[in-house]
């Protein structure tokens, strides 16, 4: 890419908004166009990072890579925007039966699971009001970051200084050739789009593996539950301060709309009433829709399936990072602008 390149992109979730404040940080020239954030899963994501996962207790995809690079992106936000956002908060896994409880043990003894997994004593255990019959683990270096807060910071900070439009990009004023992309008469070195689920509609990437799901979520006051660790069985309860919670969340592949749903209430009053008895009041019901692909891997590059990236690399995507973006956006958007800037080679595990 030239010295200094445009940059226009599109869609400021999480992805779009690290992707550009990187860029910025590069001195790469960025414009964004972005709708909004209703229904979108970055606006009502707990952002919580977990480096072990499943009830097969298995750590997560480039988990010791990864969750380094998020700590310093999310804490070096916080002192650029002068906000909190970064939280440190074990997990509490509650287990279901006594062979998890045996499984965790000996998935303590697997190398590098050592520094992530312990079991949690008794006593600690009694200090929450939890139900367990059969002990509880803990996640050591869990965290939670406040996305939705990081993005409305830079929402607001970027509208003031002319770098992002509210508008819906319209396909019928881009134009694409072999050595041109522009939009609304204005030309781009790249248009890199970061739609999150939306890109399952976009006519340039109708060959890509998306498969959306639905996310519906509960808000909570729970006065009763201690507020140092995650909560977790089912679902979690993320604490977000002042005795609120974050409950969630649900998983729905087959879905009519992107409206929360009684039954989707149902089901998550039913798994937290399987974690604690405490009384708890229900704030606030919401749902969304997840950027998740069937590889369970992100989706980064410049399809060859694009005309107009046949003699260069023009239109691209960051996408598909579903309910790990958190953890996941902050090392690829490093690796990708790295490939965008110095050539260097991206991995062919995310690459389209």
């Amino acid at each position: 890419m030239k010295q200094n390149p445009k940059v226009l992109i599109v869609g400021q979730g999480l992805a779009g908004t690290v992707l550009a404040h990187k860029l910025l940080q590069k001195h790469v020239k960025v414009s964004i166009i972005d709708q909004g954030h209703e229904g979108i899963s970055s606006a009502l994501a707990a952002g919580v990072i977990n480096p072990v996962t499943g009830r097969r207790i298995v750590k997560s995809w480039m988990m010791d890579e990864i969750l380094p690079v998020a700590k310093q992106y999310y804490t070096q936000v916080e002192a650029e925007l002068g906000l909190k956002l970064w939280y440190e908060l074990p997990s509490v896994r509650l287990f279901t039966d006594i062979g998890m409880s045996n499984n965790w043990g000996v998935r303590m003894k697997n190398e590098g699971y050592e520094k992530y997994l312990d079991f949690m004593s008794d006593q600690e255990i009694a200090k929450f009001p939890v139900k367990t019959n059969f002990g509880a683990g803990i996640i050591h270096h869990s965290a939670r970051a406040n996305i939705s807060l990081m993005i409305a910071s830079f929402r607001k900070k970027w509208l003031q200084e002319g770098i992002l439009v509210e508008d819906k990009f319209n396909h019928q004023e881009f134009e694409k050739t072999t050595d041109l992309v522009s939009y609304q008469g204005t030309s781009y070195d790249k248009i890199i789009f970061c739609e999150g689920w939306a890109a399952q509609n976009n006519p340039l990437f109708h060959d890509l593996p998306f498969q959306v799901t639905k996310g519906e979520v509960l808000i909570l006051r729970i006065p009763n539950m201690p507020e140092k660790k995650i909560i977790k069985k089912k679902v979690a309860l993320v604490p977000l301060g002042n005795s609120i919670f974050w409950a969630g969340a649900t998983n729905n592949w087959d879905f009519e709309d992107t409206e929360p749903s009684q039954e989707g209430e149902n089901w998550l009053k039913s798994e937290i009433e399987s974690i604690t008895n405490s009384p708890y009041e229900i704030l606030a019901h919401h749902a969304a829709i997840r950027p998740t692909v069937r590889h369970r891997r992100p989706l980064i590059g410049f399809p060859n399936t694009i005309e107009a990236n046949a003699t260069k690399p023009q239109i691209g995507i960051f996408n598909g990072f579903g309910t790990k973006g958190t953890s996941l956006v902050p090392y690829w958007a490093d690796r990708w602008i790295e490939n965008l800037l110095n050539a260097r080679e991206l991995s062919q595990d995310v690459a389209v």
